[in-house]
């Protein structure tokens, strides 16, 4: 919690408390004072100002109608955050798309192993179900603050040791460079919106009642073979996508998506429980 801070009574005439207070939260919102997305009770608010709970309400409502915070009954009020602009092209990568925008760009690791790959993801990377397949799945951040909870499926076969070598570059694009994979597209994307599970919420840092946008996405190397199956979900209001053109190799991903015809098209749903 910041410093303590009373509002000063020669100031009280100019403008009424609560304005008084909902600058100050204001500024401290945009300086990221609350970086945990949170801020503390009420009581403790209120008694920092020095004022009653229910002057204290008339700032945080006049907070609320300017998009900045969100109230929720029994749960408290959490910080909304900075839009992030992403980009969803064939050539933009995690880390590409935040350095664009002007920030760092991290990943946080949260499960890895060997897995048989389900019939979802076989169809996706044209393997037969059950095949083994690499599993990454970490969170990634912008400005160490959390955007997407990714679980990244990859052919075992194709990549050994992958989870050393992610664990070793951080960076998906990095890990592959070692195996000789210069370059990939994204062959296809489908979106949709929907409510976050307790742990997605948990790892995004969010409330369950704030939707998050889930995507689902073939990677493809310049051959056209499938090289990653992803399952990406993004924290819904921390995040602005943008749509790129094709790349010049679309036919490379024409051809991926004749042999997994279920996963050609860009689909988008409205968030369901």
């Amino acid at each position: 919690m910041p410093p303590a801070a009373r509002l000063s009574q020669a100031d009280a005439p100019a403008r009424p408390r609560w304005k008084q207070i909902a600058a100050a939260l204001r500024a401290e919102i945009r300086a990221r004072v609350f970086a945990e997305g949170l801020l503390p009770p009420e009581p403790l608010v209120a008694a920092r100002f020095g004022v009653h709970r229910l002057t204290l309400r008339q700032a945080l409502a006049a907070l609320q109608r300017e998009g900045l915070i969100s109230i929720e009954a029994g749960r408290g009020t959490f910080v909304r955050q900075d839009v992030v602009s992403y980009g969803l092209g064939a050539r933009i990568s995690f880390s590409a798309s935040l350095r664009a925008s002007g920030l760092r760009p991290s990943r946080r690791l949260v499960e890895a192993g060997a897995v048989a790959a389900p019939p979802e993801v076989a169809t996706a990377l044209g393997l037969a179900p059950g095949t083994p397949v690499v599993l990454i799945a970490a969170v990634g951040e912008a400005d160490g603050r959390p955007l997407l909870f990714g679980r990244n499926h990859f052919p075992a076969a194709r990549f050994p040791g992958l989870i050393d070598a992610f664990r070793q570059t951080s960076s998906f694009t990095a890990a592959l460079r070692l195996y000789g994979v210069e370059g990939y597209a994204r062959a296809e994307t489908r979106l949709t919106t929907r409510f976050p599970t307790a742990a997605e919420a948990a790892l995004l840092a969010q409330s369950r009642d704030q939707p998050v946008i889930e995507t689902r996405a073939v990677d493809i190397d310049d051959a056209g073979a499938p090289i990653a199956y992803g399952i990406t979900v993004f924290a819904g209001e921390r995040v602005d996508f943008t749509m790129a053109q094709p790349y010049r190799r679309a036919g490379a991903a024409a051809r991926h998506a004749a042999r997994c015809p279920g996963l050609g098209a860009i689909v988008h749903r409205g968030a369901q429980r």
